[in-house]
């Protein structure tokens, strides 16, 4: 997409608009999951993995809504059984879907300990509607403090695992600067793993710096 501007202004204007992508984006993203009895390190002798990798397992993967215009601060809660194997397909439910599945992963494994049969974990994980970066603590406030209806189904969050999560669907972004007489021609391309049009990206980033603007 070219976007013109007034000469000598382009860096500047496609710097904001390039900080509006990454930090003004309602995106979904996990905070907080559990694994049967599971700390920050182990879930014990019946999980293969550590929860360290784990959680690096659901971080990298990408996740929208299936609702339409999901508000920021949406809190959703999806449980699971792992029954030998969980795979990244697992995570899909009524309200979640996972982006590129075609290489669906194993992320979790359960055995019994005498090795005889298979045993079944329950898992349960915490997504947070934001924007931004949140550290594990901020996420941990935000499970603690919520209101309302999402109070309702976070039954005790101190017994949950908390990471930190960086709210960004950004697949690609890069520009050139074209200089001309009069004008700077801005030749931007942005793609994002939601699939939101350039276009449409764009437009929400100006309209994110507009409403920045106008706090002073």
């Amino acid at each position: 997409m070219d976007i013109k501007v007034p000469r000598g202004q382009g860096l500047y204007i496609i710097n904001a608009l390039r900080q509006m992508i990454y930090t003004q984006r309602c995106v979904l993203r996990p905070i907080a999951f559990s694994v049967g009895n599971s700390n920050v390190l182990s879930a014990g002798n019946t999980v293969v993995e550590d929860m360290i990798s784990f959680s690096t397992a659901i971080s990298k993967l990408n996740y929208v809504c299936k609702g339409i215009n999901e508000p920021e601060g949406t809190i959703i809660k999806s449980t699971h059984v792992c029954d030998s194997v969980l795979r990244t397909s697992d995570l899909v439910t009524e309200s979640i879907d996972v982006l590129d599945l075609a290489d669906d992963k194993e992320i979790l494994h359960t055995i019994r300990t005498d090795g005889n049969a298979n045993a079944s974990v329950p898992v349960t994980i915490f997504y947070r509607m934001g924007c931004g970066m949140y550290t594990a603590e901020e996420n941990l406030y935000f499970l603690k403090n919520a209101k309302g209806d999402d109070a309702h189904f976070i039954d005790n969050p101190d017994k949950y695992t908390y990471f930190s999560s960086r709210h960004v669907d950004v697949d690609k972004f890069t520009y050139s600067i074209e200089q001309l007489p009069m004008d700077d021609v801005i030749h931007v391309n942005v793609s994002v793993f939601s699939g939101q049009s350039e276009k449409e990206v764009l437009h929400e980033a100006k309209n994110a710096l507009i409403s920045c603007m106008e706090c002073f």
